[in-house]
């Protein structure tokens, strides 16, 4: 699937149109290429194919429609584990205010460190189909800290409990997006979608019209449905790469409203 990465990094409407063209130019190149064919051995047998293509295209749809809804939910519980993680590195950040002014000013420190690097550094990787693993160090630091501390008082004894509880729901959620980096449809699932596309589209072929516009335009519009959907499919499928990707705005928005910092 990383060769077909420089898919992700095109520009969405370019994108669309490579899709969307292949399509059409595969669809009208075959029914003018089996035209003559056609005339001859199916001239006649219109309600015949006419039957089976309804047939082929029900089945299709049903299948492409339920990838299509899969894909969106994988997209949209990535989407909300990215919010849910910044949420939780939030309320662990702002929960340290109980702690001792060494302990609280260091691990926060740590944490801005671990802020940055995931805006300017992790999620540029995701997006070129990388899962990152290079600041896993800071993070064992600070979950050694958070252990280590010894409360002193029923006081800190709540606070230290939900901290943990924090961080172990930030650590939770830092584990999900990571693996989401590689998550997506199988290969063998795209092999049925585009060989079912291509097997609906051809049997159009087998209708014959004097019109060559009109059968023309009817399977160019069949190849444009199709294409769109499986654009979409394509688009939402890895929600952690390329242009069409969940983004880090909500660690942008911890850094600014959160840690207090600028630019």
């Amino acid at each position: 699937m990383n060769r077909l990465l420089w898919l992700y990094e095109l520009p969405t409407l370019r994108l669309g149109l490579l899709v969307v063209g292949v399509f059409l130019i595969f669809s009208l190149g075959g029914l003018w290429l089996t035209r003559p064919w056609a005339r001859k051995r199916w001239n006649g047998y219109n309600d015949l194919a006419s039957y089976y293509i309804g047939a082929v295209a029900v089945f299709y749809a049903v299948l492409v429609g339920l990838i299509a809804l899969a894909s969106w939910e994988n997209y949209t519980d990535v989407e909300g584990d990215v919010s849910n993680e910044a949420v939780a590195l939030a309320d662990f950040y702002r929960g340290l205010e109980g702690y001792p002014p060494a302990l609280r000013t260091e691990v926060r420190e740590m944490l801005r460190r671990y802020t940055h690097h995931v805006i300017e550094e992790e999620w540029p990787a995701q997006r070129r189909g990388v899962e990152p693993t290079s600041h896993n160090r800071v993070m064992n630091e600070v979950v050694r800290r958070m252990t280590a501390f010894e409360p002193a008082t029923m006081g800190q004894q709540a606070i230290h409990a939900e901290c943990l509880r924090e961080l172990n729901s930030f650590l939770t959620y830092r584990s999900r997006r990571l693996q989401a980096v590689d998550s997506g449809l199988p290969g063998v699932m795209w092999l049925v979608v585009l060989l079912g596309g291509a097997i609906t589209i051809g049997m159009t072929c087998l209708l014959w019209t004097d019109s060559l516009r009109v059968h023309s335009l009817l399977t160019a519009s069949l190849a444009m449905i199709i294409g769109l959907v499986i654009f979409l499919m394509f688009s939402l499928d890895r929600p952690l790469w390329g242009r069409v990707s969940v983004g880090s705005g909500d660690f942008k928005e911890v850094l600014t409203t959160v840690m207090g910092e600028t630019g």
